[in-house]
């Protein structure tokens, strides 16, 4: 599956391929709401297997606070398509699922109220707060969630207060392996930056890719402009769960990148610079090589 957007009219399209990327069929089409940045009203594209899926999509209106969303899911290979999830007077902002039953997102409210991460176990048809948003920094928000088993998940989150063009100074690192009913911070906002600062790495933390229990990546992006004057065009890796990490380059050029896996061992990366010049990558072992790869069309 893929998105796709459109400027004019403005609208996304979720996009389903049956042989393997030869050919591409639209599986679902929505209209950006007035007010809202960007011309693609989706994101946030989760799939567990080939039937079940869930996307996040801005249905409007906006305003300063945020914009009305809702996260939609359907289980017949993009068939059919239901309201999964609609949050009262909150965005949704991520969302993850290790199978057809267990997921989590985040949701904020006004700014003073914080944020919450919520989780699932019936597949989005009830939702339960697991961290609550006075659990948090006032200024504290999550980046991103990745779940590889039902028991074992990970959230990112960063002090928006410490940002500024060049960076952020404060990021979090939050694990449970309970399936989200306790957590440990593995890595609190006012921790040493040392845990993500690499040499040969830098920039922006992205959402955490985690394959397994024990192995998973953090890309690095360059912010709005590429003003980061630190090193993008690489991850974090970890062996250990998340207890220590290294810098891995998966590109030279000063570049964001972001990962998918098929397992735990195969997975690949698009790097994209500021003047969207992109380059794709692949490893087949689990993130600590890759190889560039050509791009359809390139």
């Amino acid at each position: 599956m893929a998105f796709d957007e459109q400027a004019t009219p403005r609208k996304g399209i979720v996009l389903a391929t049956d042989d393997a990327g030869a050919t591409w069929t639209e599986r679902l089409v929505a209209g950006a709401p007035s007010g809202m940045p960007g011309p693609n009203p989706l994101r946030g594209l989760t799939a567990v297997d080939e039937r079940r899926v869930w996307v996040i999509i801005t249905t409007g209106p906006c305003d300063p606070e945020g914009c009305v969303t809702e996260l939609h899911a359907t289980a017949d290979a993009r068939v059919s398509w239901s309201t999964s999830y609609r949050p009262t007077g909150a965005t949704i902002g991520v969302a993850t699922f290790a199978d057809g039953a267990r997921g989590w997102l985040t949701e904020s409210a006004a700014v003073r109220r914080g944020q919450h991460l919520l989780g699932t176990s019936d597949g989005g048809g009830s939702w339960q707060v697991s961290v609550a948003a006075d659990m948090l920094q006032p200024t504290e928000a999550f980046i991103g969630l990745s779940a590889p088993t039902p028991r074992d998940v990970w959230a990112v989150s960063f002090d928006t207060a410490s940002c500024t063009g060049d960076g952020c100074e404060r990021y979090a690192l939050r694990v449970s392996h309970d399936g989200g009913l306790t957590w440990r911070t593995a890595r609190a906002l006012d921790a040493d930056a040392s845990w993500w600062r690499k040499e040969g790495c830098g920039g922006f933390l992205g959402a955490p890719v985690f394959v397994d229990a024990s192995h998973g990546l953090i890309p690095f992006g360059q912010g709005v402009g590429g003003r980061s004057p630190e090193n993008p065009g690489g991850l974090l890796v970890t062996d250990d769960g998340g207890n220590t990490f290294r810098c891995v380059r998966v590109t030279s050029v000063k570049a964001s990148v972001e990962v998918r896996f098929a397992n735990a061992k195969v997975g690949w990366a698009i790097a994209f610079t500021i003047d969207n010049k992109r380059s794709g990558y692949r490893t087949v072992d689990g993130g600590a090589t890759w190889q560039q790869m050509a791009l359809p069309g390139r």
